[in-house]
């Protein structure tokens, strides 16, 4: 396919900056959401999947209800601060209770021992695997997913993966973590959450593949409309839409000089 300057530097979005940004919010929800995961997944790619990395989470989560108890006291206090009079009154942390922290935390601790060792059977399912540097694997391959989500009650049939992954996945955790929830256990504050950024995250994915596909057909489009819509100087565009957006030499001579140096042709690189 020819190569469009006037589409490439007029009209492409050009999303660099947000790209950035966008990319490290992916990462971090890919790797808050990946607890998860492993449940209804199995068969990741290496580099999608690390056993390290699952644990360095799972170490975060587990010291998390310790340091929140009193974190989100100081918190409360300091806000409550804000819009009260100092009485001379100065609050103190209340005292740490086994019998609270177990009933809240039960599941907490329950869930990351059995990711724990749901992580390690899909470790060893990677080192099974044919090598990468083999062509034989993805290196970034998200999983299989669990079957029984492409036949998830209340969502209209048929569900391909895409809607698998943005909708009956993300789902599926977030009724796990409401139910929870409502059962006073803290876990399910966090599956609700992790359930919202796996849904942000894979639609965020899909809209990236989405805006690449619809850059190729809009470069093919650009090609081949804007010989009309330029050369022949039609203000109102082509019927499909498209429309040149500049100024144009009155001469036509000079508008055909100009036009060809709009596309060249895509350098093709020879293997010996």
């Amino acid at each position: 396919m020819k190569k469009n300057a006037y589409y490439q530097q007029v009209l492409k979005p050009n999303h660099s900056q947000q790209l950035v940004i966008v990319q490290v919010l992916l990462g971090l929800a890919q790797w808050l959401s990946m607890p998860l995961k492993v449940f209804v997944r199995k068969r990741f790619g290496e580099r999608y999947f690390t056993f390290f990395g699952v644990c360095f989470i799972l170490a975060l989560l587990a010291i998390y209800p310790l340091w929140a108890t009193k974190a989100w006291w100081h918190l409360y206090s300091w806000w409550d601060s804000l819009f009260s009079s100092d009485d001379g009154y100065h609050y103190s942390p209340p005292d740490f209770e086994w019998g609270p922290f177990i009933g809240h935390y039960i599941t907490w601790y329950l869930l990351l021992w059995a990711c724990f060792m749901r992580a390690k059977q899909r470790q060893k399912e990677i080192e099974r695997e044919p090598s990468v540097f083999d062509f034989a694997r993805y290196s970034m391959s998200s999983g299989l997913i669990w079957s029984w989500l492409y036949d998830f009650p209340f969502i209209k049939k048929p569900i391909d993966v895409r809607k698998v992954e943005t909708v009956t996945e993300p789902l599926f955790y977030f009724i796990i973590g409401a139910a929870l929830s409502i059962l006073d256990q803290y876990i399910g504050y966090y599956i609700v959450l992790a359930s919202i950024l796996h849904w942000w995250s894979l639609r965020t994915f899909y809209r990236t593949g989405d805006h690449f596909i619809m850059d190729q057909i809009d470069e093919m489009i650009c090609n081949e409309d804007l010989a009309s819509t330029f050369l022949d100087a039609k203000d109102d565009g082509s019927d499909r839409g498209f429309r040149f957006y500049g100024q144009r030499p009155t001469n036509p001579e000079h508008r055909k000089m100009l036009f060809d140096n709009f596309t060249e042709d895509d350098e093709a690189v020879e293997v010996r």
